[in-house]
């Protein structure tokens, strides 16, 4: 009874280790991709820095991330200093992360402009981008 028990354990912690372990692949991420929620992830925030947060956020919510076949990128925003335009993407399957880089770079894993953790829980699409407070909640187009 104890070795039934323990392999039913292990088999369900397989099972939902590999449900957390989708990893996307490249048809899966290339098109169109839209913010439809955002979330904090430091909820303390100096009131000097509120201002500046709710601007990113609201712009944040308008933006567009495109992943194009030929592995172009472009990242469109309101706040033009943000934007990124005919950059280069590489998929990290292992690590389901996205490094937005240069064409220049594209050979490398140097001077990278972006990079974002994909995430997929509770049937919702999230991308994390480093050095960022927000994870944004992705819909594709």
């Amino acid at each position: 009874m104890k070795t039934r028990l323990l392999l039913f354990i292990l088999f369900n912690f397989l099972i939902i280790r590999q449900i957390d372990a989708q990893n996307f692949n490249e048809a899966e991420l290339a098109g169109g991709w839209k913010v439809v929620n955002i979330i904090m992830l430091d909820s303390e925030i100096s009131k000097e820095e509120q201002a500046s947060v709710t601007l990113l956020k609201n712009a944040f919510l308008k933006s567009k991330f495109y992943f194009k076949e030929d592995r172009s990128f472009e990242y469109k925003i309101d706040v033009e200093e943000l934007q990124i335009k005919k950059a280069h993407w590489k998929l990290r399957s292992q690590t389901n992360t996205v490094l937005i880089q240069e064409w220049k770079d594209k050979s490398t894993d140097d001077s990278v402009l972006m990079e974002i953790k994909i995430k997929k829980e509770k049937g919702k699409i999230l991308f994390q981008i480093a050095e960022s407070p927000f994870i944004l909640e992705m819909k594709k187009e």
